[in-house]
């Protein structure tokens, strides 16, 4: 497993790589349509697995922080795009972590 984790790694986007900082900018710019969704999709996984994690594994925190991008029955990604262009030089998992902190809590 590790070595084709290993594989799958080296074989990633030359322009992420080259990139030298996978930002909301580059996210933007350089992504497709559904490479952006999968990055963000699971920046939102790790978000709520985090908060489950030493939220004392609280599975109603985890399910906010899931919901609020999968099921809240509204579409977050103009707000998602708008937020990560006012922000371009910053790091994806903390602006989707103040987004999801409003609704959700720390």
């Amino acid at each position: 497993m590790t070595l084709v984790l290993l594989v799958l790694y080296s074989m990633g986007s030359a322009k992420a790589q080259n990139s030298g900082n996978l930002n909301a900018g580059f996210v933007l710019n350089e992504m497709t349509s559904d490479q952006q969704i999968s990055y963000i999709g699971g920046t939102i996984e790790g978000l709520a697995y985090s908060r489950w994690l030493y939220g004392g594994k609280d599975n109603e925190g985890f399910r906010c922080v899931r919901n609020w991008f999968y099921g809240g029955g509204e579409n977050r990604w103009p707000l998602i795009e708008a937020f990560f262009d006012r922000h371009r030089e910053k790091q994806v998992a903390p602006l989707l972590y103040i987004l999801v902190k409003k609704e959700c809590g720390e």
